[in-house]
């Protein structure tokens, strides 16, 4: 993380103005940031890496930002600014967790960690493809609202902190680990 950087990576918000030579937004335009603004497609370059919000470069927790067009997509109509604000880095981790290199499919066990965005948002999809879910947190309340968004087992780590071998025990082993440590 670069030091004094404006922290947040998803965002959602209004163009409010525009440069010269932009041409896919105009004032008003309703959008959502791109978590690393110069990756538009490809590996993962040390330069694409420089440029990630939040942490590389000044994030999304601001009242306003300047963005190359292209580190930014228009924000589906349906969705407020509140929902579609979590798409461009959470749910974006996830989905790749759970459809990139080994595709879940309905019957697998899923692994959450916590009740972060990139874990809620797991869980969701998880459940959509037919998954079952074993979710860590550390409270009740946390457990409860896991158990309500579909969570088939809940374990709190800070009153078990072998919790691996719990969940182990409950599943038979995991297909799947959403693992939210980070780097």
């Amino acid at each position: 993380m670069a030091p004094n950087v404006v922290p947040g990576s998803d965002g959602a918000g209004e163009v409010v103005a525009v440069g010269s030579k932009v041409t896919r937004f105009e004032q008003g335009s309703k959008v959502l940031t791109l978590f690393n603004q110069a990756h538009y497609g490809g590996p993962l370059t040390p330069k694409v890496l420089g440029t990630g919000l939040g942490g590389a470069i000044d994030g999304t927790l601001r009242q306003y930002g300047i963005f190359n067009e292209n580190g930014l997509v228009d924000m589906p109509k349906n969705l407020s600014y509140l929902e579609a604000g979590t798409l461009s880095c959470s749910a974006l981790t996830a989905w790749n967790a759970l459809y990139g290199l080994n595709p879940v499919l309905p019957g697998d066990w899923v692994l959450t960690q916590g009740t972060g965005g990139v874990s809620i948002s797991g869980l969701q999809f998880a459940k959509a493809a037919g998954a079952r879910v074993i979710a860590t947190t550390s409270s009740a309340a946390k457990a409860e609202t896991l158990k309500k968004l579909g969570a088939d087992y809940v374990i709190n780590y800070k009153e078990n902190p072998n919790w691996g071998d719990e969940a182990k025990n409950v599943t038979g082993g995991v297909q799947h680990v959403i693992e939210v440590g980070g780097a």
